[in-house]
């Protein structure tokens, strides 16, 4: 499976960022783990491009997927609705942000250190993703994913599911 920059990005980037809202005291702790149980899912691109279409070949199994994780979002709200609802009343603030003056010298910094931040999350992601690639290989060489596909051939998936194994 080959994956392009913008699909990597596009995987974790409701998680960078809740995670510099974290850093910079915007969200406290309970605040960012309910935000976060809404930002773990892949994309919409991902979703139907990479998983739909190049993976499974069928768009049709990209939109079951994409409407599965939105019907999940929208789960994980409706059960994470009260959880620790006390201690986020408790917390609530205001917020205020203090406009700064950019000077070309800043903005040449703050560019370079978006562009370091970026290509650091990028390998890590990529990282990633090689990780489960050779795990997912070895799974597939072991015949793991036979055996499963034998175990729900009963359940009569979709034609497309069922084939993933060519």
């Amino acid at each position: 499976m080959h994956l392009s920059w913008v699909q990597l990005v596009d995987i974790q980037v409701g998680a960078k960022i809740v995670s510099n809202l974290k850093n910079q005291k915007v969200l406290n702790t309970e605040e960012a783990e309910r935000l976060i149980a809404f930002t773990n899912n892949s994309g919409p691109l991902f979703i139907l491009g990479t998983v739909g279409v190049s993976l499974f070949s069928s768009p049709r199994v990209g939109y079951i997927l994409l409407i599965s994780h939105i019907v999940s979002c929208i789960l994980v709200g409706v059960i994470f609705r009260n959880w620790k609802k006390n201690s986020l009343k408790s917390s609530s603030k205001v917020i205020v942000y203090e406009e700064k003056k950019v000077s070309i010298r800043d903005f040449g910094e703050i560019l370079g250190n978006s562009i370091r931040k970026s290509i650091i999350t990028i390998v890590n992601i990529g990282g990633f993703v090689v990780i489960f690639s050779v795990i997912i290989s070895i799974l597939n060489s072991s015949g793991f994913f036979t055996l499963t596909s034998m175990m729900f051939a009963s359940l009569h998936l979709p034609q497309e599911v069922r084939k993933c194994n060519d």
